[in-house]
Parts: C-alpha cells; sequence; structure tokens
C-alpha cells in the first residue's frame, strides 16, 4: 500500500512538471488606444507556474515600465503598467524573471545549420563553456550580426562551419546576413552561468501589444490653385497645393493618398499656425481605348489629428487608341509606361524610383529602382545564383560518382583480363604437357606397332620356310 502511495505521488508530481511552463500571463491581447504625450496604465495578471521562485520580473521592451517584482511558486500579482512610447506599436514584449540555481557545466556544442530557409535553430538557451557550431551549408559565404551592437561577428565562407566556445555568461540578439541583406529571422542566444540568479527564455510570457497613438485634436485648410486638369493619353502633369494648420494644436502625422497621385512629401507634422505646401504628380493610370475621351473623377485624402480632408480633381484623358498595343511582337511604350503606373499603385514600396523611356526608335527601356526593391532583388538573384550553384554541385557530384564507379569497373575489368590471361597460361600449359605426353604416346605406339610388324614378319619368312622343306620329303 505504502508503495502503491508513493508511485502515485511521484505521478503527481512528474505531472506537475510536465505541466509547469513558468510565467504565465492570462488575456495577454492588450489593445491600446494612448493620447499623445499622455501617460496611458494598463494591469496584467501574472503568475508563477514552477516549483520555484522567480526574482527581478520586468520587461525587455523600454515601451511599457513596471517596478521589478519576486513571484514564488504557485503565486499570482496583479501588475500595474504604464506606457512611455509616443509612437504606433503592435508587437510582442517578453516579460521575464530570474531564478537560482546550480546548473553546472556541460560543455555541450550545439549546431546551428544555415540553408535556404535560413537557421533550423533560432534560439537558445546554454550554459558557460558549452559550443555553437554554426554550419553554412549554402555555397556562398554569410555574415553573422550582433544585432544589440550593429557589429559582424564573423563570415563564413561557403560550405564552411564557424566555432564559438563562450566561456562567459552573456545575452545578445543576432542575424545572419547574405550579400549585405538580412537572411534569417532575429535570434536569440543567452549563455547562462554554472550558478547563481539565471535567465532562461524557456520560462518567460509574452504580452501581445498593439499601442494606438491619438493626438489631440486641431484643425487645417487647404488651398487648391486648380481643382480641373485636361491631359493628353499618358503624360503627366505637376502641380501644388497648400496646407494650413488652423487649430491650436500640432497636426500629427499627416497622410496624404489617392489613385494617381504622388506627393513630394507626406506622413509630416505641422504646427500650430504653420503652412505647407504640397507637391504632387498626377500620373494617369489608363490601359483601355474607351478610358480615354473620357473625365475621370479622383480624390486627394488628406487624414490626421483633424476631419479627413477628400478633395475631388477632375482629369479629363484625350482620345488614345490602345487597342493594338501588343501586336506582332511589339509593344508600344506608352502603354508600358502605364502598365508600370498601375503596378506602382498596387506595390508602391517596390516602385521604381525613376523610368526613363528612349523615343520610339530606342530598343532600350531603362528602369532606375528604389534602395528597398534594389537590395531585394539582390537577395532574389542570390538565392537564384545559390540553387545553381546547388545544381551544378550535385551534378558534379554524380559525375564524380558516375567516374569512380566507371574506373571501379574499368579496375575490375583489368582484373578479370589478367585473371584470363592467367588462365590461358596455365592453359596453354596443360595443352602442352598434354601435346608431349600424346606425341611419345604416338611415337611409343608407332615404335611397337613397327616392332610387332617386324617381328611377325620374320615369323611368317620362318614359317614358310619350314613348310618349304616339309613339302620336300
Amino acid at each position: 500500500m505504502k508503495y502503491i502511495i508513493n508511485i502515485t505521488i511521484g505521478l503527481i508530481f512528474l505531472i506537475s512538471l510536465a505541466s509547469a511552463n513558468g510565467l504565465h500571463i492570462d488575456n495577454n491581447q492588450i489593445e491600446i488606444n494612448k493620447t499623445n504625450n499622455v501617460d496611458e496604465y494598463f494591469n496584467f495578471d501574472i503568475s508563477n507556474q514552477e516549483t520555484f521562485k522567480f526574482f527581478n520580473i520586468s520587461s525587455q521592451n523600454s515601451i511599457i515600465e513596471f517596478d521589478k517584482f519576486n513571484l514564488d511558486s504557485g503565486e499570482t500579482k496583479n501588475i500595474q503598467v504604464k506606457i512611455t512610447s509616443n509612437l504606433d506599436f503592435d508587437g510582442e514584449i517578453k516579460i521575464i524573471g530570474e531564478y537560482f540555481t546550480n546548473l553546472g557545466s556541460s560543455n555541450e556544442t550545439e549546431t546551428v545549420t544555415i540553408d535556404s530557409t535560413g537557421v533550423d535553430i533560432c534560439n537558445l538557451d546554454l550554459i558557460q563553456g558549452d559550443t555553437i557550431i554554426w554550419n553554412n551549408t549554402l555555397l556562398g559565404s554569410t555574415m553573422l550580426k550582433n544585432v544589440d551592437s550593429g557589429e559582424y561577428f564573423h563570415t563564413i565562407q561557403g560550405s564552411d562551419i564557424y566555432e564559438s566556445n563562450f566561456i562567459e555568461s552573456q545575452e545578445f540578439n543576432y542575424q545572419v546576413f547574405k550579400t549585405g541583406l538580412p537572411y534569417s529571422n532575429i535570434c536569440h542566444i543567452n549563455i547562462r552561468p554554472e550558478s547563481g540568479y539565471i535567465h532562461s527564455s524557456e520560462y518567460d510570457s509574452e504580452i501581445n501589444l498593439d499601442i494606438k497613438i491619438n493626438y489631440e485634436p486641431t484643425t487645417i485648410s487647404t488651398n487648391f490653385f486648380t481643382d480641373s486638369y485636361s491631359l493628353s493619353y499618358n503624360s503627366e502633369k505637376e502641380d501644388i497645393y497648400q496646407i494650413v494648420n488652423t487649430g491650436n494644436k500640432v497636426a500629427k502625422n499627416i497622410k496624404l493618398s489617392g489613385d494617381w497621385f504622388t506627393f513630394n512629401s507626406n506622413n509630416f507634422d505641422l504646427g500650430i499656425g504653420e503652412s505647407k505646401n504640397i507637391g504632387y504628380k498626377i500620373k494617369p493610370i489608363i490601359l483601355q481605348t474607351e478610358d480615354t475621351n473620357k473625365t475621370h473623377n479622383k480624390k486627394i485624402i488628406i487624414e490626421g489629428n483633424f476631419e479627413k480632408i477628400e478633395k475631388e480633381i477632375n482629369i479629363f484623358i484625350s482620345y488614345k487608341d490602345i487597342s493594338g498595343s501588343f501586336t506582332n511582337s511589339s509593344y508600344d511604350k506608352e502603354y508600358l509606361k502605364n502598365v508600370v503606373n498601375l503596378f506602382c499603385s498596387i506595390y508602391p514600396e517596390d516602385c521604381p524610383e525613376t523610368i526613363i523611356f528612349g523615343d520610339e526608335t530606342d530598343q532600350n527601356v531603362t528602369f532606375i529602382v528604389g534602395k528597398d526593391a534594389y537590395l531585394q532583388s539582390t537577395l532574389e538573384e542570390d538565392r537564384f545564383r545559390e540553387e545553381i550553384r546547388s545544381i551544378l554541385g550535385t551534378q558534379n557530384e554524380k559525375l564524380a560518382l558516375l567516374e569512380n564507379e566507371t574506373e571501379k569497373y574499368s579496375n575490375q575489368s583489368n582484373e578479370t583480363f589478367w585473371e584470363l590471361e592467367k588462365i590461358g597460361n596455365s592453359t596453354d600449359g596443360v595443352l602442352g604437357t598434354v601435346l608431349f605426353l600424346g606425341i611419345i604416346f604416338l611415337i611409343l605406339l608407332i615404335t611397337g606397332l613397327s616392332a610387332f610388324i617386324y617381328f611377325n614378319s620374320k615369323a611368317q619368312i620362318k614359317l614358310r620356310k619350314l613348310f618349304n622343306r616339309d613339302e620336300r620329303w
């Protein structure tokens, strides 16, 4: 009975360990509308689901603030948090704590593989004396960057490794870069001391925080010099209008938008009584003949901490037959320009900064792309080259294997030839011996027959002589 009770207690203990998951926050989805320059507070409940005590519980992100606190095993506390940021935020904030333990040394080695998907292991909790091996399986070189300090701490050549032994406790975030661009997610490495107050990321909790900053309302006015334009097909028009802050508060994060419009300034602030001239360009997107010889009603939209303004702009497009833009394997450059404008309206972040089209006799079309688009295309090109290098490497391995197999079969053929030659030589020897013995046998046979015939002939002569003498009697 006592034995059964001990087993039951042991099982309960194991189940409690299996279900424990460090610090835990209920209802960790927080949405806050915060007034600019006004402190905002919210509360959350946090519990310790481990068998040991957590110390110095804090936030890893300075967006929120609260006093550090301790939490006994099984204890729950309600914590008041102050939001100090005056910027919009939507992301995860880690809540971390320390615990006292004696881990001892492990001298373990972890291998992080860098492949076409990034890294196979991103976050690691290790102990002083442990080692990390970064295995770069790519054919091109990669760089490891300490995100906290902004410095690269090693370059790994293609199909090579980098080994680092951590003799001191430390925590840092790092990222893999390739061709100067981020190639992996931001990863975390935590090297814990052998004993003392220790932080392990496996016990962390998190708050998913969505902060929207509201600014004290103000009023603005606009002054458009014209709101009606007549354009030929595929032409553009530049103009300006004025925004004035007529209220008693700063106009914050003024956002401008509108189909067919680009602006020389956007997402800006405007002080009390301040005015700003905004340059804008009208870039019509016309892809069908029926959209020409027609007036299009478009809007410039102005948003911020004021009542939204929607200014209607009328744009007349002259007639143009564009039904045969793609015929006989040719294209109309004017039409292509509209296609690019349409692409830019859908994917503004990837839009070329400048588009240079030659005249109608020019065979070349040049795009000058923005920095982000260039960097992204560079990374994609590098990935493509990596795939080609990988395919060539695989084919080289197959060719090397085929060459080895061919050489193996060639060696086997040579060995077989020598064996056959050896057998042939042996056969020749045997045949020679047999032939020699045959000749000796024939010689002896002939000699014997000759002797037999010879002696037989003499015997017959004697008999004849004998019978002849008798006949004379």
